[in-house]
């Protein structure tokens, strides 16, 4: 009698314990990704872009997909630049997206976002941010690159 009750706020804490599990797990991921672009590293290797993805991927452990994970690395020059919110799309995906590790001395803003779906019913409608079953999973790091030296 009790378990029709009991079952779907388990299924709930356990979902919501993963989400942010994930997110957590995404943080440290894109800081330890951020470090390429601020030692240099992703700059001076062939494919900058590809680097910086697959330190981010092994990071992730597969935990969260990899291929939706969505990239936003900018360059400023002042931290004042720097825009204080984050643009979405229709779809509420990063809008504006690019990869501009930018030079020695530059002011990098690296995003790395993922759309959390949520398969217990009704939980996501609390947690969602757009009014689907979905929530965006975001992380952020901000940083001045370090004075390396380009070949």
């Amino acid at each position: 009698m009790i378990l029709p009750v009991l079952l779907p706020i388990l299924l709930a804490i356990f979902e919501v314990g993963l989400m942010f599990f994930a997110s957590v797990l995404m943080d440290g991921a894109a800081s330890d990704a951020a470090r390429l672009v601020r030692t240099g590293q992703a700059q001076r290797s062939a494919d900058a872009l590809g680097t910086f993805r697959q330190r981010l991927c092994d990071q992730l452990f597969g935990v969260v997909n990899c291929g939706d994970v969505m990239l936003d690395v900018r360059s400023f020059r002042t931290f004042g630049a720097i825009p204080p919110t984050v643009q979405l799309d229709d779809q509420g995906r990063l809008a504006n997206v690019g990869f501009t590790p930018g030079n020695a001395g530059d002011i990098i803003i690296v995003r790395v976002g993922f759309r959390w779906n949520f398969s217990t019913p009704l939980i996501g409608l609390p947690f969602s941010d757009n009014g689907t079953n979905s929530r965006l999973l975001l992380s952020t790091v901000v940083f001045r690159n370090e004075p390396y030296q380009r070949p």
